[in-house]
């Protein structure tokens, strides 16, 4: 074989390692940069040759955008029920991009990783509050976070709100990362007027699909056990995030966890028009009474559970009742959220023709569309019992609390 001089050699080693350095300098900028429009890979799992500290960031986005701060990485330690815990900490956005390519909006979230656990074993869970339109500070920092925030001494303080460990933070067995949807908390579109095409039913869980999705890739956390956790509008929000992930990202959950879910808008919103949610409503109403009373036990709330669902909800949803029947009926009611007449709050009371309407209004009944000679359904309303004497009961002089004496309106 023909043998290399040693100027040769020496040419020949200097182009090698020029090319070695060219690749080098290609790889790393391919990494800074975000693949198809995605975002840049971030740290609190490393990979390769990733250092946990090496957090990278996205280029400043449009807008408001720019005014978000980087990525910030913090290490801790807690103490729990089965000893120290040491986790990792991370404060950060995961952009948006729209199909020009452009970023639409960053989506901030707060990651919780506990150290020196197997991403592969250790659960994931994502938490999200409700409102709509409430950011995830609320189950952060009053709940599952390693910090809780302490409102002074008594706990009603604000103006000497303490952030203090939580050792009941759900961190001992789950890695947790809080999310902010577009327009709440930090998470902001880039637009003044981007906000709508995140805003609504399924547009806000497409958009939180993506933030799981986001963060699932870029910390390698796809094998991992993921979890959502959601809070009133958050639980009804999880359902719809769960469809989403599975067909559109193809992430399937392990399980959601529903915390005091809104899961049936109607019966809350829409609660003037249906008896059934005036009927769920009444054991909350009653429960609030019993504590503020101090007799509050599992017995009493038991027992106004089963007059909500029996008489209260049959006696709102049939013929109003009259004579003896009429004042018994009141008169528990009163008995058990006595506040409702003492304050003038309202209460649902059927009436003659109707059902009493708020502040004296009235409501005639709806005739059934279907058929005539169906009976007609009454269109719940609101309005206070009787006229009280200051202590929740009927006043001595009063009549018995029929039609005339609900609404005077009735008998027009």
């Amino acid at each position: 074989m023909p043998t290399l001089t040693s100027t040769a050699a020496a040419k020949s080693s200097r182009i090698l390692l020029a090319l070695l350095l060219a690749g080098v300098t290609t790889l790393a900028a391919a990494q800074e940069r975000p693949r198809g429009g995605g975002p840049p890979p971030s740290a609190e799992h490393p990979q390769g040759d990733q250092r946990q500290n090496d957090q990278r960031q996205a280029p400043p986005g449009p807008g408001v955008l720019r005014l978000l701060p980087p990525d910030a990485v913090t290490q801790h330690t807690i103490g729990i029920a089965g000893g120290k815990l040491d986790y990792t900490a991370t404060a950060g956005t995961l952009p948006l991009y729209d199909q020009s390519g452009e970023r639409s909006a960053a989506i901030f979230y707060t990651a919780y990783v506990a150290k020196g656990a197997d991403p592969a074993s250790r659960p994931v869970t994502f938490v999200f509050n409700g409102g709509p339109g409430a950011a995830s500070a609320f189950l952060n920092l009053g709940l599952v976070g390693p910090r809780i925030a302490q409102f002074g001494m008594t706990g009603h303080d604000g103006s000497a709100t303490k952030l203090q460990d939580n050792p009941d933070t759900w961190l001992a067995f789950t890695d947790l990362v809080p999310i902010d949807p577009v327009g709440t908390g930090w998470s902001r579109p880039a637009k003044a007027d981007g906000g709508s095409a995140f805003w609504g039913v399924r547009r806000d869980a497409d958009t939180m699909a993506k933030a799981v999705a986001l963060y699932v890739s870029n910390n390698a956390r796809a094998a991992s056990p993921k979890y959502l956790l959601g809070e009133s509008y958050g639980g009804f929000r999880a359902a719809k995030v769960a469809r989403a992930l599975q067909e559109q990202q193809g992430i399937i959950v392990s399980g959601i966890v529903m915390l005091s879910p809104l899961l049936d808008g109607a019966l809350t919103f829409g609660g003037n028009r249906l008896v059934l949610g005036a009927a769920l409503q009444f054991p909350s109403l009653a429960a609030a009474e019993l504590d503020r009373k101090g007799t509050f036990s599992k017995e009493k709330l038991a027992a106004a559970e089963r007059f909500a669902l029996t008489e209260y909800l049959s006696t709102l949803a049939g013929a109003p009742p009259q004579g003896e029947a009429a004042h018994a009926f009141y008169a528990r009611v009163a008995e058990m959220i006595p506040t409702l007449t003492r304050w003038r709050r309202e209460v649902p009371i059927p009436c003659s023709t109707g059902w009493c309407g708020p502040m004296g209004g009235h409501s005639p009944p709806m005739r059934a569309t279907s058929s005539a000679s169906r009976p007609r359904s009454p269109i719940p309303c609101w309005r206070p019992m009787w006229e009280a004497n200051g202590t929740g009961a009927k006043a001595p002089d009063a009549p018995e609390p029929t039609s005339a004496t609900i609404c005077a309106r009735c008998l027009r």
